[in-house]
């Protein structure tokens, strides 16, 4: 074969060699930077769903959760010109988008059935699945995507970008590798020439191979030898260490200006040695400033035939952003853990095989044990028999059908004490949540209120010794007592008196000297150390105190007691025990029987007064007995000498009135005209005096009478009364004015001689207006009717006013308007009686206005006044 030939020959093979290289070269970066795609796609849509389950679980506010994760979705970096990360839920049978980055206020469709050929990665995350995928997005466009789900809200994530745009750099690298191939087959000779070195004629087809994709990676690649020199670095790595260029930054050494002393950079190359590659190494690279950055790196060692590592290289993922979120996600949950902790309300998740998975520090002390004794044990290993109560029952409950529950529980200890708590059950998506409130005082009080209100109902009804016995019975329930005693103490502060024992005691507890036992202090036992100490002891190893005197003869064994003194003042006047409660008595225990002593003596000492008041009352009947009898005989006489006074002076006033008249009829022309007037005065005031008598017989009667109130018209009577007075002058003019339904509770009699008087007085002292006002009302004063009788006539001078309601006080003389000035006096008897008051105000020439008021009494207050 010529030299020729050999030489064409070789230059194909040459040819074919370089295009099955390239193309092998091609495909494996394809399927390596398709990798590096999925891989960053898929850790940033698992970052993307841990931030939602985070935020979504840190607030109740929907429109701020969604508005944060916005927020952190705008964040998202590296995914090119057709990247986007979206959030959807399933509701039905459809997927509906929450977010969507790229896509946001645009007409794209933000909800598609499930089972559709469309949205591929969607559907598959909502199953629950975690991966990447090349399959159709919503939009039926073939896309390289990443999906993973929230487990908490149930929401899905994905990050994708269009496959075309993904493998876009592959195919540019490959037109461009094929037509150098193209050239190397048509001048391959020139090119084998040219080429003296095999080594170096392969450093630059790749160079040229690689550059696309070296360049536009948005992940920083780098290679370096062993010692720390930096072979090379694409833009991506130079932006994020801020380099301007490459020479710039290879002029670094890293291994000797670039590490942080925490970062384990000897780790790093001891792996490398050892297994070839890293995957997933977090580390701490510096950048031109010296502010650290935070990366994701993988690496692998180059090594030659000989096994010699010839350089490093590898990715570099910037995870700053990531970092820092999950350093604020950190704090978050330590702050989260710090308020649970801090809380006075237990807190407790336990798994559907009622497994403890968190209780914080309240809920622990709830459980009187502690956390580490907790966590990772179940509760009926914890509280044996807890499977048999009704929060057990609730709880299984709430795991079996997700029905939520509110309860008030009183929790039974291992040692037999108690607690209650107020609880709220609830489904999680790990098993049930508890959440606890302690109770136990507020139910103490509760039971301390009800004993108290027991007493004080039992007070009205029940003598002394069951109020007492009642007060120790409950004394005794309230702080799980067997014993309860109660004594007086003299009032010489020398000696006791045994009142009562608790119903508990006396049925068998106790067979000792009860009821009514009298005996000194000084040989009482150690429970009056309360008696010389004024203040509530506690005795809670009794065998224990050095000076006790023991129990007498049928006494109970004594274990432990509490005994509290009541005082008045400076005196201890009675003293309240119990004694022998299965655990130590407490401060709460003295609260309790210190209220209930309070109390039971505030109530003995009202018994004993209302005894005293009874005796009061039985002498203070019997007084008024006779007091009411000599009223009566004294009224008798009154009316009596009424009557006497009626008849012993009539009979004269007639005398003198009928001799006058017929001195007068008889000896008319004897007697000049000063003597008849003599006569005519005479009989005058014969008459006035016949008038003053009816009158003050009329005052007597309404101050003896006595009172039937009943419903009653004033607007009825008082027309009666103006008709009257009408018909006696009808030639008067008179303009009446009577309000409509003016009504009261009065005795109608006397309501009647009321209003002729008032009325009487208003048409009397009109009679000189050529047309007269009278006018009869009611208006509201305080809340109090006030009833008024006004008129336009002659009025009065304010400053007599307080003689007008006084018997025989006039402020008009005879001459001017007939009367004998005890109208008034009625009326304000009248007002009186009913309880009322009765005023007037006026003003000379310019009228009267006579105001009453009659409030609306009792009958029998009424009668009795």
């Amino acid at each position: 074969m010529s030299a020729r030939r050999r030489f064409v020959l070789l230059a194909g093979l040459m040819s074919l060699a370089t295009l099955a290289a390239v193309i092998a070269a091609i495909g494996l970066l394809y399927r390596v930077t398709i990798n590096i795609r999925r891989e960053s796609l898929l850790q940033l849509a698992s970052d993307r769903a841990s931030l939602v389950e985070t935020i979504a679980a840190r607030s109740d506010n929907r429109a701020e959760t969604m508005e944060e994760i916005r927020r952190a979705f705008q964040r998202a970096a590296g995914l090119g010109e057709t990247g986007e990360v979206s959030l959807a839920r399933r509701e039905g049978d459809h997927m509906v988008w929450l977010v969507n980055r790229r896509l946001e206020g645009s007409s794209a469709p933000f909800s598609l059935p499930l089972g559709g050929q469309l949205a591929e990665p969607m559907q598959r995350a909502l199953r629950g699945e975690r991966g990447t995928m090349i399959g159709r997005d919503y939009r039926g466009r073939t896309v390289l995507a990443a999906y993973a789900l929230a487990p908490g809200p149930g929401w899905a994530v994905v990050a994708k970008m269009d496959l075309a745009e993904a493998e876009a750099p592959f195919w540019h690298a490959a037109l461009i590798a094929l037509g150098l191939t193209l050239v190397l087959v048509l001048f391959g000779a020139a090119v084998f020439v040219d080429l003296t070195s095999p080594v170096v004629k392969q450093l630059k087809a790749s160079e040229e191979k690689y550059r696309t994709l070296f360049e536009q990676s948005p992940i920083g690649i780098y290679r370096t030898t062993p010692d720390g020199r930096i072979l090379l670095a694409n833009p991506a790595l130079l932006r994020m260490l801020g380099y301007e260029s490459f020479e710039e930054l290879s002029s670094r050494n890293l291994e000797e200006t670039g590490f942080q002393p925490d970062y384990p950079r000897q780790m790093f190359k001891d792996a490398l040695e050892r297994d070839g590659q890293v995957r997933g190494f977090q580390a701490v690279w510096p950048k031109k400033d010296g502010r650290p950055v935070f990366v994701r790196e993988n690496a692998d060692s180059i090594r030659n035939s000989a096994g010699t590592v010839l350089y490093y290289e590898g990715t570099v993922e910037d995870i700053s952003e990531r970092r820092r979120v999950e350093q604020a996600l950190r704090k978050t949950e330590e702050r989260l853990q710090r308020t649970l902790d801090t809380m006075r309300e237990g807190f407790q998740i336990l798994d559907f095989n009622w497994t403890y998975l968190y209780v914080n520090e309240s809920a622990a002390r709830h459980g009187r044990t502690s956390r580490d004794q907790l966590i990772g044990r179940t509760m009926p290993e914890v509280y044996p028999g807890i499977e048999d109560t009704a929060m057990f029952a609730a709880l299984r409950t709430c795991r079996d059908e997700q029905e939520p529950a509110r309860m008030e529980n009183l929790f039974t200890y291992p040692d037999g004490s108690q607690a209650w708590f107020d609880l709220s059950i609830q489904g999680v998506p790990e098993g049930v949540f508890l959440l606890s409130t302690d109770i136990t005082d507020r139910k103490r009080a509760e039971a301390l209120l009800r004993a108290r209100l027991d007493l004080s109902e039992l007070a009205a009804t029940s003598d002394l010794d069951t109020l007492i016995q009642t007060a120790l019975d409950g004394a005794e329930r309230l702080t799980h007592s067997e014993i309860g005693f109660f004594h007086f103490v003299d009032s010489d502060q020398n000696n006791l008196t045994l009142q009562a024992w608790s119903t508990n005691t006396l049925r068998g507890a106790c067979q000792a000297e009860g009821k009514g036992l009298h005996y000194p202090i000084s040989e009482a036992g150690v429970w009056v150390d309360c008696f010389y100490a004024r203040a509530p002891v506690i005795h809670n190893d009794y065998a224990s105190l050095p000076h006790r005197k023991g129990v007498p003869d049928g006494h109970a064994p004594v274990v432990r007691e509490l005994v509290v003194p009541v005082l008045r003042g400076d005196l201890v006047v009675a003293i309240m025990g119990v004694g022998n409660k299965p655990r130590d008595y407490a401060q709460r225990d003295v609260e309790v029987v210190k209220a209930l002593a309070s109390m039971l003596m505030d109530l003995v000492d009202r018994k004993r007064a209302e005894e005293a008041l009874l005796e009061l009352n039985v002498e203070l009947e019997d007084r008024i007995r006779y007091r009411t009898a000599e009223l009566e005989a004294a009224n008798e006489e009154l009316e009596a000498f009424a009557y006497s006074v009626s008849h012993d002076l009539r009979a004269p006033l007639r005398a003198i009135d009928g001799f006058a008249q017929a001195l007068l009829e008889d000896g008319a022309d004897q007697l000049d005209e000063q003597g008849r007037g003599h006569l005519d005065r005479v009989r005058a005031n014969a008459q006035r005096m016949g008038w003053l008598i009816d009158d003050l017989l009329k005052l007597s009667r309404v101050t003896r009478a006595e009172l039937r109130p009943e419903e009653v018209s004033i607007t009825a009577v008082a027309a009666a009364v103006v008709e009257e007075l009408g018909r006696s002058e009808p030639d008067r003019r008179v303009d009446l004015a009577i309000a409509d339904d003016l009504t009261t509770r009065a005795d109608p009699r006397l309501l009647e001689v009321l209003l002729a008087n008032l009325l009487g007085n208003a048409w009397k002292f009109t009679a000189r207006r050529s047309v007269a006002q009278i006018e009869v009302g009611a208006t509201e004063q305080d809340g109090e009717t006030v009833y008024f009788v006004r008129d336009d006539g002659a009025g009065f001078d304010m400053a007599y006013s307080d003689k007008l309601f006084g018997a025989f006080q006039r402020l008009h003389s005879s001459t001017e308007f007939e009367g004998t000035g005890i109208g008034l006096a009625t009326v304000k008897r009248i007002v009186h009686r009913h309880g009322g008051r009765v005023w007037a105000e006026g003003k000379v020439g310019g009228g009267a206005t006579f105001y009453f008021t009659l409030p609306e009494r009792h009958d029998r207050e009424l009668a009795d006044s």
